[in-house]
């Protein structure tokens, strides 16, 4: 999803340094896809390792992998870096009586949206539960609520692994199984910019959450912002970036979510 060759300086990126020598194998790597045939070898490779595996670590996580990672054999080495970060960031433990994911919903400054986005509305108008269920989680950061000087962010990038497997488990993965992001940028400033949360956030969308980016929108970045986004860009493979979406207009947001489900007005 984004670039394998970077690697974060602070504690998370330290937890995820790749072991080269993991599942090593002999002979050629499968063709890259993500195909029954793949992903029943990738799921073979993990079972000879555990049987016991997080929830979430089903099939259509294994294809997810697949379509990242683009071989069995890196893929595999993938699930092990994701298996053991998990173990040693405490995930399953991550819950809303954490004081830390308190103190950061407390301050507004990201929220998991109750309703969903219009992905849905592209399925058969005949099958209406399947158009509900088929929408993505949004969600909603506010960059104008976050000061890059004031935040922690072990405690700040363990909110957002909440956030992300929160978001998670509310998808149907037989049907939607990525989530929309939105940063609304109004009144933003550089006091809010904070490179290094952001360099975080794509390492984990690309390293532990692949492929669970279905949209990323931008609302009402500032010409202030254009800088900043030159170096966020360079961040970003192809696939990803092609994710990332500029809204001006209300019009171009009601594309993608039905304004009367945020919390404002964004354009206000």
């Amino acid at each position: 999803m984004t670039s394998r060759n970077h690697r974060s300086q602070n504690g998370m990126a330290s937890s995820a340094r790749e072991n080269e020598s993991l599942a090593s194998e002999e002979g050629s790597c499968p063709t890259v896809s993500d195909s029954e045939e793949n992903k029943v070898l990738l799921e073979q490779k993990a079972k000879d390792i555990s049987n016991t595996f997080p929830k979430d670590l089903n099939d259509k996580a294994f294809a997810r992998f697949l379509r990242a990672f683009r071989s069995v054999d890196q893929a595999f080495n993938a699930i092990l870096r994701y298996l053991k970060w998990r173990k040693e960031f405490g995930v399953d433990s991550i819950t809303v009586e954490d004081s830390d994911i308190k103190t950061e919903l407390r301050s507004g400054k990201a929220v998991l949206l109750e309703e969903k986005d219009n992905a849905g509305r592209q399925l058969p108008r005949w099958d209406l539960n399947s158009e509900l269920l088929a929408r993505r989680p949004i969600l909603l950061v506010t960059a104008k609520l976050h000061h890059a000087k004031d935040r922690n962010l072990q405690s700040l990038m363990k909110f957002i692994v909440y956030l992300l497997e929160t978001a998670g488990k509310q998808c149907d993965d037989d049907i939607c199984d990525n989530f929309c992001i939105v940063f609304d940028m109004k009144d933003f400033s550089m006091n809010s910019m904070d490179y290094q949360f952001v360099k975080n956030l794509i390492w984990l969308l690309s390293n532990y959450y692949p492929e669970r980016l279905g949209i990323w929108l931008i609302v009402n970045p500032p010409v202030l912002f254009s800088g900043c986004w030159v170096i966020i860009r360079s961040w970003l493979d192809e696939n990803t970036a092609k994710k990332v979406t500029f809204i001006t207009k209300p019009e171009q947001l009601a594309e993608y979510i039905r304004l009367e489900v945020l919390p404002r007005n964004l354009f206000l």
